[in-house]
């Protein structure tokens, strides 16, 4: 009879639950609430935007902490004028934070950042669950891009 580590080992090789060490690496997305004016003097920082509608000169000016999640899923969609999105649903672990931030700023300004980039900017409604859209005007390649960094 072989010890039982070997048999775990040799189970685990049979079922295909064996990684040999291999793992994606997540992918985030960060969420960053614009500086106003009455907030007065405040720590900020700049982040460029993504896509060419914007120059390279231009700059959201985000407040930090930015809130960081991991990505679990991202799917082609269409936003609520029928045009092209990206809809993208966090990872259950990072919902609870989302949401509370959500719930934390709504009636502010909300940033949307995928690779360092702000993507899209809104206005907080109402507390958010860990699903959402990214829409705007870009092109194809734009969305392809897009897509593809978050996948």
């Amino acid at each position: 009879m072989k010890p039982l580590p070997a048999m775990l080992v040799a189970v685990s090789l049979l079922s295909g639950c064996y990684s040999a060490g291999v793992t994606k690496e997540p992918k985030w997305v960060g969420f960053g609430v614009a500086a106003r004016a009455e907030d007065g003097p405040v720590k900020t920082e700049d982040y460029p935007y993504f896509g060419t509608a914007h120059t390279e000169a231009d700059r959201a000016v985000l407040v930090p902490p930015i809130l960081r999640c991991r990505v679990q899923s991202v799917s082609d969609s269409l936003d609520r004028f029928g045009e092209p999105a990206v809809t993208v649903e966090l990872d259950e672990r990072d919902k609870p934070a989302y949401e509370a931030f959500t719930a934390e700023h709504v009636g502010e300004v909300m940033a949307v950042l995928v690779d360092g980039k702000v993507v899209m900017q809104a206005t907080v409604g109402e507390k958010l669950p860990g699903l959402f859209s990214l829409s705007g005007k870009f092109s194809a390649a734009e969305y392809a891009a897009l897509k593809a960094s978050l996948e």
